[in-house]
Formats: structure tokens, sequence, C-alpha cells
């Protein structure tokens, strides 16, 4: 179809650690230590209680936020990463 829309060369800035989904809108914990796309993928891994501790009234290095430089952009829609298809190195 014409209008059809092809996202797969849509980009993304992370990938959660524990579904591998890719996205724009998450969570960095302890400053790119790891990454998670929503509330049930986090609490997974850390509870309530010890996000706000490490979010710390916004003063901490963990915290909810979009990426939306493409120098943020590290994946495609597949999980792949850019510079595999596009042979360049990040």
């Amino acid at each position: 179809m014409l209008n059809e829309v092809d996202d797969t060369r849509t980009k993304y800035a992370k990938k959660c650690k524990e579904c591998s989904k890719v996205f724009n809108e998450g969570y960095c914990i302890e400053s790119g230590l790891e990454y998670y796309c929503s509330d049930d993928c986090l609490h997974k891994h850390i509870s309530d209680k010890q996000f706000k501790d490490l979010y710390d009234e916004g003063k901490g290095d963990s915290y909810w936020t979009t990426w939306r430089c493409d120098e943020d952009m590290l994946y495609y829609k597949d999980g792949s990463e850019i510079a595999d298809k596009e042979g360049e190195s990040k």
C-alpha cells in the first residue's frame, strides 16, 4: 500500500534490560548502568522505595526521561544497533 509507513528505520535510544524492547521514554538507573521501558520492567529489579532512594528528589542519577537527540539514538525497531546496519562506529 502506497501510504503504508515503513517504521523499520525508526530510531530508538535505549533497550530495556528486562524485556529488550527499544524505547525513547523510560527509566535511566544510576547514570545509565541500566535502562527500563516501563514501571513493570523496572519493578522486576528495583522496588518503588529503592527507585525513590536512587532518584533522591531529583538529585540522584536515576530518573524517568525522554531521549530526543539524534546522537542518543542507538537502535532500530527490531533491536539491532544502528552502527551494525549503517557500518558506522559509535
